[in-house]
């Protein structure tokens, strides 16, 4: 399913999605199918990649991540939240 990663990268990333999925109770072979084959075609390399600096989270002339920093639906509650707890996933 993976040609060409390195088993290395899945050996360290795969116990925690299998985790991940397990916790949500999302662990059935369809979902887990489900899920592997969208971290194939998002990162195919296997590894979790940060968030980049994008419109969509930072305002124009402000620090990275600004428009996140007081997203109460995520939990944050001012600077520097947007930045540290920004994305970090297979895409």
């Amino acid at each position: 399913m993976f040609p060409g990663t390195r088993v290395s990268n899945i050996k360290a990333n795969l116990p925690r999605v299998l985790d991940a999925l397990r916790a949500e109770g999302l662990a059935d072979k369809p979902m887990v199918l489900t899920a592997l084959a969208t971290i194939r075609a998002e990162s195919a390399s296997f590894v979790p990649v940060s968030e980049k600096v994008s419109r969509y989270n930072t305002s124009p002339g402000g620090h990275p991540f600004d428009l996140c920093d007081k997203r109460e639906d995520l939990g944050n509650v001012g600077h520097p939240d947007g930045e540290a707890f920004k994305r970090r996933d297979f895409g």
